[in-house]
């Protein structure tokens, strides 16, 4: 009873790795093609800003969420380690006093925040691709 207990804790602490090696990455993902994106929309309209017409305002705003998209993954990563910080500390606190932590407190708002700031960020990130797009095409 108690190998097929550990084996369940075991596979428990490898999927929780698992979960936040894909978190990690998808923040990292955010920042790099929003980086990217930025940069690269700023390099060609300065190379080519005597052949762009219009929609010009498609462009900004493509801008203005490709950083609006780097600040939210910024705060979802901060609001993640505010997570973790008070989980740790509730899991030390149980331990020293022998007691039990529903799973509901883990977190805290802390949680709540990290998701909606990684959802919005999302959300974003793919307004900022679409209006780039609407400006490359309007521009074709």
């Amino acid at each position: 009873m108690e190998q097929e207990y550990q084996a369940n804790i075991d596979h428990i602490n490898r999927l929780i790795e698992t979960e936040q090696g894909l978190g990690k990455e998808y923040d990292r993902m955010l920042w790099t093609f929003s980086g990217g994106g930025l940069a690269l929309s700023i390099t060609l309209v300065g190379s080519f800003k005597e052949q762009w017409h219009s929609a010009f305002s498609w462009l900004y705003l493509s801008w203005a969420m490709f950083v609006a998209c780097i600040v939210l993954t910024m705060l979802s990563v901060k609001f993640s380690q505010k997570a973790f910080i008070k989980e740790i500390s509730l899991m030390c606190d149980a331990i020293s006093d022998k007691g039990e932590i529903s799973p509901e407190v883990y977190g805290g708002g802390w949680v709540r925040a990290a998701l909606w700031f990684e959802i919005l960020a999302s959300l974003v990130f793919l307004i900022a691709i679409v209006s780039l797009f609407f400006f490359i095409g309007k521009n074709i």
